[in-house]
């Protein structure tokens, strides 16, 4: 049985899938749940590919979560509403929506003993999307969520101290920790390092850079440097043309 209070969690957290299709009950409860957010907008889509040839990672399914303009501007449309909502506000609302499903969604497949793997999609990605499901102009395949029966071991995730994160009354200033102490333990965790490294496993160079936590906080930091830069073409390609970052 799985120890919420331990500093390490065993998920289903995987690259690689048994070829077993989930039962269509698994799959409806996921979508469910995925569902089950407090949104008052909800502009956001999810589309689901039972195509093994087709999915990412070879897994038994994908969940495609998209940030969904297209229906909100069409409900004003429809309505004959002249009121023009600003994209920016729309896009940080169909993030926040998306985000959230996203994880409702990884959550309740672990709950159903699946294995999941989220993926960002890239510019090409985004592009064979919007041609294999006839997306709309202001659709935005936003991250791809591989799931299926694992077909190996789950990883353990390792957490920051629960005091860390969750502060009472106030907040406390990170110098009344032992960060270095902190620092330490992680740059010499094996099985962090380790766990990185499989995530990287066909990239050997890339993943001997992950000598320590701090360095794979560096490369985290560059790898979603490049993907900002990516995210402005990527909402041009969903008929967005708008600078945003």
């Amino acid at each position: 049985m799985k120890n919420r209070n331990e500093k390490t969690r065993t998920l289903n957290h995987i690259q690689k899938f048994s070829i077993e299709m989930p039962a269509k009950r698994v799959i409806e409860k996921i979508m469910e749940k995925g569902q089950e957010n407090p949104f008052v907008s909800q502009f956001y889509s999810v589309l689901v590919s039972p195509r093994i040839d087709e999915n990412l990672l070879d897994a038994p399914l994908n969940f495609i979560v998209c940030m969904d303009l297209y229906k909100v501007k069409k409900i004003f449309e429809v309505k004959g509403d002249k009121y023009q909502p600003n994209l920016k506000t729309l896009l940080l609302i169909s993030f926040i929506n998306s985000i959230m499903t996203a994880q409702s969604i990884v959550h309740e497949a672990n709950n159903q003993e699946l294995g999941t793997f989220f993926l960002s999609n890239s510019l090409d990605q985004v592009k064979t999307i919007r041609k294999r499901w006839n997306l709309p102009d202001y659709v935005i395949p936003f991250t791809t969520i591989a799931a299926g029966y694992p077909d190996e071991p789950s990883k353990t995730h390792h957490l920051f101290p629960t005091k860390f994160i969750y502060f009472e009354d106030e907040y406390t200033p990170i110098e009344d920790f032992n960060i270095l102490d902190l620092i330490y333990k992680l740059n010499n965790n094996k099985d962090l390092i380790e766990y990185y490294r499989t995530l990287t496993e066909e990239d050997t160079q890339q993943a001997q850079q992950f000598a320590n936590w701090m360095e794979i906080l560096k490369f985290n930091c560059q790898l979603w440097d490049d993907r900002r830069k990516e995210l402005n073409l990527i909402l041009k390609e969903c008929g967005i043309d708008l600078d945003i970052l």
